[in-house]
């Protein structure tokens, strides 16, 4: 009996140390709930910040990305061959031999313009509006290979037959003769001109 006395004596004593300790923890609860509130909304907002880096750092890029296309296409504009037609003389027709524009074309580009080819005709016209090139059967001269920068090129556009009629309209004013040059080529980023 002696034994089951102090037993329970001892289990007493224990579990008035439990009651003071869960005491504590019921006091200290709010704290604790405050603190797992208080994380809870740090990590939200460390998620919100996350999310919001994630699109202003999609944007930055994006903006540098068109900032070195843009860089890119500028320095293919300066770089690139650009063929274009320089002097145009007339060459009267004769008895013997028709009449042309001889034309210059030159690449005032820095790079070689390839595959150059130059279509050309001359029409005797009527009116003030000019024909659409694109619809013309213009003559093509051979392709060249590669035109230099600051090369020329002479390309020639025959008159058509114009006889002593055609020559009195044309100096009367009547007609007028328009050469039409259509120039193709390639530049070295691959671009058909």
């Amino acid at each position: 009996v002696i034994v089951g006395i102090i037993a329970i004596c001892i289990y007493h004593g224990q579990l008035q140390v439990m009651r003071g300790q869960l005491g504590e923890i019921v006091k200290q609860f709010p704290e604790i709930q405050a603190q797992r509130i208080a994380t809870q909304g740090q990590l939200t907002q460390a998620q919100k910040d996350s999310a919001a880096s994630k699109v202003a750092t999609a944007t930055q890029l994006a903006i540098m990305q068109e900032q070195v296309r843009q860089q890119s296409e500028a320095m293919k504009l300066d770089q690139r061959a650009w063929v274009g037609m320089g002097e145009i003389r007339p060459t009267p027709e004769t008895k013997d031999a028709r009449g042309a524009f001889n034309i210059t074309i030159i690449n005032t580009g820095k790079t070689p313009a390839l595959g150059v080819h130059i279509s050309s005709g001359v029409w005797r016209e009527l009116s003030k509006e000019l024909l659409d090139p694109m619809t013309l059967p213009l003559q093509p001269t051979p392709p060249r290979g590669v035109t230099m920068p600051n090369q020329t090129v002479q390309a020639a556009a025959q008159f058509p037959h114009s006889g002593d009629a055609g020559t009195a309209d044309l100096i009367a004013g009547n007609h007028k003769l328009v050469a039409y040059v259509l120039i193709g080529y390639r530049d070295i980023f691959g671009t058909q001109h």
